[in-house]
């Protein structure tokens, strides 16, 4: 197997010898390069392709979280203002790859930049594999754009997990005859960085958003619609189930293709005891991409009840804010009901009362107008 950190923009050279060496289908470049060249298929809708025209190519999206130091809170609007901000300058650095612009040979490709809040982010990077048919036998090339490397711009931070450290010790625990035989028995420590690294993301935002959950749980929180927490819980709940169910469907692809073996067209071992080698790689496998998916099931499950759960809290809390209203206007109705025939007998009599020496009528007369007339306001 071959594996090497990709460019992020190829030479002729490159390409043109690993095509007549490897005998490399000119899709597998395309296909990982797809942020390189989208601007020429834009409209043509070519991605994703049908799985029989990839049957010798495999992609693995791998996560990696990020982290930075931040001493003081900072407000939801922030966090969202972070995120726009992060969605903006990652449409910028698309556009400056399809126009090759401010990129080098060497450079990493980000397919995706993540903001979670003030201190976590991540980043997603590609890992393309291409099965090739040479005569009797096979080769593998995967090609990985996953190098985080210290660069003027780039902070500090920590980065739990690296793609560029896979090709330094890649193999070394693996059986070199049965490698040479069964293609997932020789991809298996690929498969299992990307399980790892897929769960290592799901407990992140796993803890973000039970986070949030806790948030509607609060006494205190149900009960006040005006500081508008349901309405950012909410938004923060569908922030993360609509990451989390593109992960989903990552992994529903790598858990299909080990329940078929990668299909009948894969090399496979044909000796017992690699068979055994084999299929004791290809379970395990299976075992570790099951659990990181139900994870993710749960998780995407658990923000669905929590957006439920956000928007029946905020309707509780209007309703109870509405209710409080209506208190506060039968007062005034109430209030209003008095004083309206006191202001009308007022208007009427003035002071022409004996009390006050101007007049005959008794001043009882006049309350007794008013209570005549309060059944009549009410």
């Amino acid at each position: 197997m071959v594996l090497s950190h990709a460019d992020a923009k190829f030479g002729d050279s490159l390409y043109g010898g690993s095509n007549y060496l490897c005998n490399v289908d000119p899709a597998f470049f395309l296909r990982h390069l797809d942020l390189v060249h989208s601007s020429t298929e834009r409209g043509y809708f070519t991605s994703p392709s049908l799985p029989s025209s990839n049957a010798n190519i495999l992609g693995l999206r791998i996560p990696t979280i990020g982290y930075r130091q931040f001493d003081k809170d900072i407000t939801q609007k922030e966090i969202e203002e972070l995120r726009w901000v992060a969605s903006a300058r990652m449409k910028e650095y698309r556009d400056n790859l399809e126009r090759e612009r401010n990129i080098e040979t060497g450079d990493s490709i980000v397919r995706s930049f993540v903001v979670y809040d003030q201190e976590y982010y991540s980043i997603e990077q590609d890992l393309s594999i291409s099965v090739n048919m040479l005569g009797k036998g096979w080769i593998e090339i995967a090609l990985k754009t996953a190098h985080i490397a210290s660069k003027p711009g780039i902070g500090a931070g920590r980065f739990p997990q690296s793609g560029s450290l896979i090709h330094t010790h890649y193999g070394r625990f693996l059986d070199l005859n049965t490698s040479m035989s069964d293609l997932f028995y020789s991809l298996g420590e690929l498969f299992s960085f990307f399980a790892n690294s897929e769960t290592q993301f799901l407990n992140m935002t796993g803890q973000k958003i039970a986070m949030e959950m806790h948030k509607l749980i609060d006494d205190k929180n149900q009960l006040t619609a005006e500081e508008g927490i349901h309405d950012l819980t909410l938004s923060n709940l569908l922030y993360n189930l609509s990451i989390i169910d593109r992960h989903i469907a990552r992994l529903k692809d790598c858990v299909s293709i080990l329940k078929t073996n990668g299909g009948s067209r894969r090399p496979k071992a044909s000796d017992d005891k690699q068979k055994a080698k084999a299929l004791s790689t290809r379970v395990t496998l299976l075992e570790d991409f099951q659990y990181p998916l139900d994870k993710a099931i749960n998780l995407s499950q658990t923000c669905e009840r929590g957006m439920g759960i956000a928007g029946n809290n905020k309707i509780v809390a209007e309703s109870r804010t509405a209710i409080g209203q209506v208190k506060r206007m039968s007062k005034l109705t109430l209030l209003a009901s008095f004083f309206v025939p006191a202001s009308f007998t007022t208007s009427l009599f003035g002071m022409n009362f004996q009390q006050f020496g101007s007049g005959s009528l008794n001043i009882w007369f006049r309350f007794m107008l008013i209570l005549r007339g309060l059944p009549q306001m009410l």
